[in-house]
């Protein structure tokens, strides 16, 4: 089996390494589709603050299976949807590739049953596999919010089914425990920043300091999902996950 895993990328240098640790073992090639403009529809004034140097030299110090390609920074070239990005990904589909794995920077997935998933996503006969086993950190590593979705993470390139499907696998999603500089940006550019309800991070990401706090309905733009933190053992992480830096940061 044979095995295509891309990174889209615009930012992420906090979990970068340890997304691409926790799935090297498991693919033959790394793609990191690099934006220097933000894939999202929106723009900051601002600028991102981590650079594609930074960047680049994180991931090739981390693995030799990275191939990077860097797309449309400027003008009428600029990417303006999110999957706009993911789709350069196939434009470097080999014949022999059985399964396409997606990797955002800001996921990590579990590498002791990562090669499980791909199995169980190659004998399922649909072009594009949700995967059911999301864990979605909440400020820190002792945290989590819950909800259903089964977001697609795999492709099937062997099947001509259209209808989506899901196998279990999982995936540490830190999107929501990432350093504040990165938080700022990520609202200011984010691809439902139209849906995100008002001053989302000061009443409710920075305003939330505990279970028990009091605040509530966490999701930046839903009210029926995230309803309350709850406590998550950390412990029970991949080894990847315990040397990160922030694994024993309170709040981060």
């Amino acid at each position: 089996m044979s095995v295509l895993a891309y990174i889209p990328l615009h930012y992420g240098k906090e979990y970068l390494e340890t997304t691409i640790k926790s799935i090297e073992d498991h693919v033959d090639r790394i793609l990191i589709i690099y934006t220097c403009s933000p894939s999202y529809g929106h723009l900051s004034q601002e600028g991102c603050p981590e650079t594609e140097e930074e960047l680049q030299e994180l991931a090739f110090d981390t693995s030799e299976k990275i191939q990077w390609f860097r797309i449309n920074c400027r003008g009428s070239e600029r990417i303006n949807r999110e999957n706009q990005h993911r789709e350069i990904a196939f434009r470097y589909v080999r014949d022999s590739d059985d399964l396409i794995l997606t990797a955002d920077s800001d996921e990590v997935w579990d590498p002791r049953s990562l090669g499980e998933t791909l199995e169980d996503a190659r004998k399922t006969d649909s072009r594009y596999i949700g995967i059911n086993g999301f864990v979605n950190f909440w400020r820190d590593f002792d945290h989590i919010v819950n909800d259903s979705f089964r977001p697609i993470r795999v492709h099937n390139l062997r099947s001509r089914n259209r209808n989506s499907a899901e196998v279990k696998g999982t995936i540490y999603h830190f999107g929501y425990a990432q350093r504040r500089e990165i938080m700022e940006y990520k609202f200011k550019v984010h691809g439902h920043k139209n849906e995100i309800f008002s001053n989302y991070l000061g009443q409710k990401f920075y305003a939330w300091s505990g279970i028990g706090c009091g605040v509530t309905h966490l999701h930046p733009a839903s009210q029926d999902v995230w309803i309350e933190a709850e406590r998550y053992d950390k412990e029970q992480l991949p080894e990847i996950l315990k040397d990160h830096p922030n694994f024993d940061k309170s709040l981060i």
